[in-house]
Parts: C-alpha cells; sequence; structure tokens
C-alpha cells in the first residue's frame, strides 16, 4: 500500500503535468481520453458520460490551477 503523502504528491504530480490541451479527465475511465469537445477543462460527468462538469471554467482558471497543483508538488 502506498503512504497518504505518496499518493497526494503522486497526485498534484500526474496533474501539474497533465495534458488538458488535448485531454479529457474522467473518474470512471483509467486510461487517458480525447476531449470530445473544445473547453479548457473537460471532466466528465460520472453520471452523464457526454457532459462537461468543468465546461465553465477558463483559460486562465485552468492555468491557475496547473500552477497549483505544481507549486503543490514542489512543496510536498
Amino acid at each position: 500500500y502506498e503512504s497518504l503523502e505518496t499518493l497526494l504528491t503522486n497526485f498534484f504530480e500526474f496533474y501539474s503535468e497533465f495534458d488538458f490541451v488535448s485531454k479529457a479527465i474522467s473518474l470512471n475511465d483509467s486510461n487517458d481520453i480525447l476531449k470530445p469537445e473544445h473547453s479548457a477543462l473537460y471532466i466528465v460527468n460520472p453520471l452523464e458520460k457526454n457532459l462537461n462538469v468543468s465546461k465553465n471554467v477558463s483559460l486562465d482558471e485552468l492555468e491557475k490551477l496547473r500552477l497549483e497543483f505544481r507549486n503543490a508538488y514542489w512543496l510536498l
């Protein structure tokens, strides 16, 4: 089993390097999926897979999120 610290560090590392331009985040699938539409951030709705639950996130907000993922990874 991984420690909580390792899991958290790996989470921040993964999302600080994630390809948000071409890939979507899916909680149901364990593999990478391509974005079905153009938006800054695409998170698949776990209950209705054709919906993006993060449609209102702008490019600026996504960049801030990515920077915070990177900062958290560096701090850990």
